[in-house]
């Protein structure tokens, strides 16, 4: 029995290559979104942030330091800290997206920004705004590895024929660029204009407030 089953698999390979290697690609990927379910890539950046502030943390407390390295390592420590609080890595985006957050009475999560953060920018005045430019690379990014990622999906298909455990590899890495060129993705339009919007309101207040005759 176990003789014929295997004679079986075998001539099913053998007829349908491109279909197994799909099904056991598609298996794969979907054992280990299970297996990883509750880790995503923001979990992970945090514990590595978390970890980077523990270490600064105790180089500042445990380790005999000149004033000039202890007030680096203070000014590293801070900005780890608001990028772990609202998701901003470049510090001086963090000042402004901190002022606008403490100043608005509409937002409510810390993180409010962080999804914007790889389209923000400061001008001259040293005000931050939603980048056009920005927006518009990382779109052609997101479409680049998109393409990619079918094109690899689509060879993968065709060395199945030929070569499954091959095949099967450039499926799974095609499923990977396929998912990060999801997540490379800017908010749309709606999201950014709202952004903006709430960013433009912020500005106005304080150049009014700063332009009221004082008493």
């Amino acid at each position: 029995m176990i003789v014929a089953l295997v004679n079986n698999l075998d001539k099913i390979e053998q007829h349908f290559p491109i279909a197994i290697g799909i099904a056991v690609a598609l298996g794969i990927m979907g054992f280990f979104k299970w297996l990883l379910r509750g880790i995503t890539a923001e979990h992970l950046f945090q514990n590595t942030l978390n970890n980077r502030l523990k270490s600064l943390k105790n180089e500042l407390k445990d380790t005999p330091l000149d004033a000039a390295h202890q007030a680096r390592l203070k000014r590293d420590y801070a900005t780890l800290f608001n990028q772990k609080t609202y998701g901003i890595k470049n510090p001086a985006i963090q000042r402004e997206v901190i002022k606008i957050i403490e100043h608005s009475s509409e937002i409510t999560r810390q993180k409010h920004f962080a999804a914007h953060q790889h389209t923000l920018s400061l001008d001259a005045q040293g005000k931050v705004f939603i980048n056009s430019h920005k927006v518009t690379e990382r779109i052609l990014e997101a479409w680049a590895l998109l393409a990619a990622g079918l094109a690899m999906l689509g060879i993968g298909v065709l060395m199945g024929a030929a070569n499954l455990p091959l095949g099967i590899a450039i499926i799974a890495l095609g499923l990977l660029l396929y998912f990060m060129s999801l997540t490379h993705f800017p908010m749309n339009k709606r999201m950014r204009k709202r952004a903006q919007a709430e960013i433009d309101h912020y500005y106005r207040e304080n150049a009014s407030m700063n332009n009221s005759p004082s008493c």
